[in-house]
């Protein structure tokens, strides 16, 4: 897919979208660290990662050797801030040996994070869970794999979802963390990402099962028109007006 055309095509169309769901942060990585959703939270970058092929596009590469990564300035995923959140991206690592920081906030508290690790009963992808850390699925070389994670901390529902897998955990409750977030390595400890990340975003709210898949399947445009949940029905009605227009064209 040409995330240019995609990006484009939905500016164009922005008026005819519903509101998009509460889409803090969404980074493409084309040739820019900036924000796609807002004004706000551009990534600096630290150590000199690069811009290479992504999942869609540009991506964001890093070398571990380098301690490359990006810092997100104010873009505060603490429960304090966000109660509610989910977060994620696409991700192609080069390396699979533990523990590697990929996106994470931690300040030593297994604080709100995506990881490679082999503390959750395995070695792969896996996630922070406020006391520990659970594993999600192996870590293929070279493959780009959606992850994400969902919390709310008022019900401690907690979800980690790699590609079509999904581990779900009650009671998940996390102390405070650092107040930006950081791409491609812990900002406590643990080793560097080495690999590549694209299409990373931050919404604060806990999205459905259903638009999390949608999100997977969908990638950059799925991200930006995810709507709403009173939008849904206006939304189908919409691309439902939209189709037969263009059949008619």
């Amino acid at each position: 897919m040409n995330i240019t055309k995609t990006l484009a095509a939905l500016a164009c169309a922005g008026a005819t979208l519903p509101a998009a769901a509460s889409l803090q942060a969404f980074y493409t990585f084309e040739g820019t660290l900036g924000n796609a959703a807002s004004a706000s939270y551009a990534g600096t970058a630290t150590n000199g990662p690069t811009f290479a092929a992504g999942y869609q596009g540009q991506g964001i590469a890093f070398q571990a050797a380098a301690n490359q990564y990006v810092t997100f300035t104010g873009l505060d995923i603490n429960t304090s801030a966000m109660p509610q959140v989910t977060f994620g991206g696409w991700f192609k690592t080069n390396g699979n040996t533990p523990i590697v920081g990929v996106l994470s906030h931690d300040d030593q508290g297994y604080d709100r994070t995506i990881d490679i690790d082999a503390r959750g009963g395995a070695t792969g992808w896996s996630a922070f869970r406020g006391d520990g850390v659970v594993y999600g699925a192996p870590a293929a070389l070279d493959t780009w794999t959606f992850v994400a994670v969902r919390h709310d901390q008022a019900t401690g529902a907690w979800s980690l979802f790699v590609d079509g897998t999904q581990v779900d955990a009650t009671g998940v409750s996390f102390g405070p963390g650092l107040g930006s977030l950081v791409l491609g390595r812990n900002p406590c400890c643990d080793a560097p990402f080495d690999g590549v990340a694209d299409n990373v975003f931050v919404f604060d709210e806990t999205l459905s099962d259903a638009r999390i898949a949608q999100i997977r399947a969908g990638g950059a445009a799925a991200i930006l028109a995810v709507p709403e949940p009173a939008s849904w029905a206006l939304f189908g009605l919409g691309a439902a007006g939209l189709a037969l227009a263009r059949r008619r064209g």
